[in-house]
């Protein structure tokens, strides 16, 4: 309504600065138009941009009329066909839009939600396997490794329980290419 109050002047750099914001607005939308990928976002889109047409289509009727002196009926305008456009229109569907990305992001961040859990526990579940793996490789090898071992420990122990007589000598001079040496176990 203060528009009504300014000088012609002052009326023309308003209007000006609305045209100016308007330019940075349809580049905004551009912008995420670009991202609009649901069918509901994009009609909203689509309903957003046909009530800003519509609102500066009356904006123009006002500037119009405000340069021709026609107070009245720029009131009038504002009042009736401009009021509506606005309230009804760009209000209603930027309400519409909120909403939406608002229940979009709600329904994003519940599925992110359940995505983290559902990685966290097939990661879990892939760490158990390994470690089922890990412990199934470890006793296979035992298993195969273990009666060699004890065979080998076996053959020593007796050995060493049977005391063999001269086997340290028997082996000098065995390594020396003598093989006369006799050994005889003890009992």
């Amino acid at each position: 309504w203060k528009l009504l109050e300014l000088q012609a002047s002052e009326r023309q750099s308003t209007f000006d600065r609305i045209y100016s914001l308007s330019s940075e607005l349809k580049k905004k939308q551009d912008e995420y138009s670009k991202n609009a990928v649901a069918e509901e976002d994009k009609k909203n889109l689509a309903t957003f941009d046909e009530n800003l047409k519509k609102y500066f289509a009356q904006s123009d009727k006002l500037e119009n009329l405000l340069k021709s002196n026609n107070e009245a009926a720029a009131t009038s305008l504002m009042r009736t066909s401009m009021k509506t456009a606005y309230d009804d229109g760009l209000v209603k569907v930027i309400e519409d839009i909120t909403e939406w990305n608002v229940k979009n992001a709600q329904t994003l961040a519940n599925e992110a939600e359940q995505t983290a859990k559902q990685t966290t526990n097939l990661l879990f579940s892939l760490m158990v396997v390994a470690i089922g793996f890990a412990v199934a490789t470890a006793a296979a090898v035992t298993k195969s490794i273990v009666p060699g071992v004890k065979a080998t420990v076996a053959k020593l122990q007796t050995l060493c329980e049977l005391c063999i007589n001269d086997l340290e000598k028997a082996v000098v001079k065995m390594s020396n290419g003598d093989l006369t040496e006799r050994v005889t176990p003890r009992s």
